[in-house]
């Protein structure tokens, strides 16, 4: 979903499964997603779906509406050269609301993902820091949906492990599918403490919204992850988002 470029890292299967009732406002997002190494190759498949009941009106003018959007991404990472890594995935979206007693309206329509990240790029004993990798991802290249494309967006993040048992990240968004924030910049900034390689504890900000969270790994298979997101979006509501992955 990220950067289809990590997919030539892939070692082991893995499959993951990720729940938020988006704003605690019954919206709920689900995403369910497998990847897979192949010979030199790495392989994932994914499906993303928000879906919500609205309602209208009272009495005589009473009316329910659905509201759901599905992505199914297919996506392919290989391996460059020496810790450099390249992929692409391919999407399709599809919308569809259904007004009662009207007939259905939808939308649907392709699009693709490029990125690319390289690892290892720089390394200081000094201050105990290494494995910096730094990737680059081009979001909705080519898409278009029910024929009106869709503007690319850009992201730009770079990473690294810190004083043994911290691990930092920093990433930059920039979205032009919008023409009122077509110059707007995002960022995020992440930093996670681990013990003993099992308990995970996370926290940053996402563009200015506090966030924290945690992971828990059982036997290096079996992942449960939780994050706590404050103010997120437009309406300022706070948010919860629950994983689980294996690994095999």
């Amino acid at each position: 979903y990220w950067n289809p470029g990590a997919l030539g890292l892939t070692k082991k299967s893995n499959i993951m499964f990720m729940y938020s009732d988006v704003y605690n406002l019954n919206i709920s997002e689900n995403y369910l997603a497998y990847s897979q190494p192949l010979n030199n190759i790495g392989l994932g498949v994914n499906w993303l779906r928000h879906s919500v009941d609205l309602t209208e009106g009272i009495r005589s003018t009473y009316k329910t509406n659905s509201w759901v959007d599905d992505m199914y991404s297919l996506g392919a990472g290989i391996k460059v050269k020496n810790d450099m890594f390249a992929g692409i995935t391919m999407k399709r979206f599809k919308v569809k609301t259904n007004l009662t007693n009207v007939q259905n309206y939808g939308a649907s329509g392709t699009g693709f993902d490029v990125g690319i990240l390289m690892t290892n790029i720089y390394k200081n004993e000094s201050f105990d820091l290494n494995n910096v990798s730094l990737g680059f991802q081009v979001r909705n290249l080519a898409t278009d949906l029910s024929g009106e494309n869709v503007d690319p967006s850009y992201k730009l993040g770079i990473s690294s492990n810190l004083l043994s048992d911290f691990f930092v990240a920093f990433e930059l968004d920039m979205d032009k599918d919008n023409e009122e924030l077509s110059s707007d910049v995002k960022y995020r900034l992440g930093i996670e403490y681990g013990y003993n390689k099992i308990l995970f504890i996370r926290m940053g900000t996402n563009d200015g919204n506090f966030s924290t969270g945690f992971g828990l790994v059982l036997k290096e298979k079996l992942g449960l992850d939780y994050v706590y997101e404050k103010d997120l979006g437009d309406l300022k509501k706070d948010n919860h988002r629950f994983a689980l992955n294996f690994t095999f």
